[in-house]
């Protein structure tokens, strides 16, 4: 059972602000990122990415966080294969397997808010809040929104890959409580949203790239 199984390894705390003087894109699964181009796509790996579940089919993450051992039974084989060498992120009570690349965080449940040291976040309910929280702890500065949507297209469906199978009636109020703590934390750092939401007024690709150009340039974690 997973309380009887040894601790996985454990985020580095050491990892605490590496980022500082870099950017970093937070990649969420909604619907917007069906409009990026390839030239976008080219354009936005050249950041630090943080991605959540199934974002990584979209973009080349520098970490993958997800929380659940669903997703990791329906994506094992890129977990374990890592073919985009990235880290991957998971909570410690759901770690299934041990990886030279898995890292695992515990989680403080409750309202989010920012912890005093990592290996820990805090917060439920939305995991692009964590991931975001995640990037702050990491010190990147600005932090870029993406496929953080909160919201249905057109046709209704709730991800970029269609219609989410584990979509409840709560995962909206629990995305969008993740946004306005996110919105709180702009006293803190720099965000920009490339992202189709009520919560950030829409940044132009285009500026958003412009502005990258005066940060350093991407950097591996490990």
């Amino acid at each position: 059972m997973l309380q009887n199984r040894k601790r996985k390894q454990r985020m580095v705390r050491s990892w605490a602000s590496a980022g500082k003087g870099h950017a970093c894109f937070v990649v969420g699964a909604g619907t917007s990122l069906n409009n990026l181009s390839d030239e976008q796509i080219e354009k936005i790996q050249e950041s630090f990415t943080i991605c959540v579940n199934r974002a990584y089919q979209i973009i080349k993450p520098d970490i993958l966080l997800y929380q659940d051992c669903q997703f990791f039974f329906e994506n094992k084989k890129y977990v374990k294969e890592n073919p985009d060498n990235c880290i991957m992120l998971t909570r410690d009570i759901t770690s299934i397997v041990e990886l030279p690349h898995l890292y695992t965080f515990k989680l403080i449940t409750g309202k989010f808010s920012k912890p005093n040291r990592l290996p820990y976040l805090q917060g439920s309910g939305n995991s692009g809040a964590l991931a975001f929280q995640l990037a702050m702890h990491l010190g990147f500065n600005p932090i870029i929104l993406l496929g953080m949507d909160c919201c249905y297209d057109e046709e209704g469906n709730t991800s970029f890959f269609g219609k989410n199978k584990f979509h409840t009636n709560r995962t909206l109020i629990n995305c969008r409580l993740g946004l306005a703590y996110i919105k709180l934390c702009s006293k803190m750092v720099k965000i920009y949203s490339l992202s189709t939401n009520n919560f950030f007024k829409q940044s132009s690709f285009l500026k958003v790239m412009k502005k990258l150009k005066k940060v350093k340039k991407k950097f591996k974690l490990i």
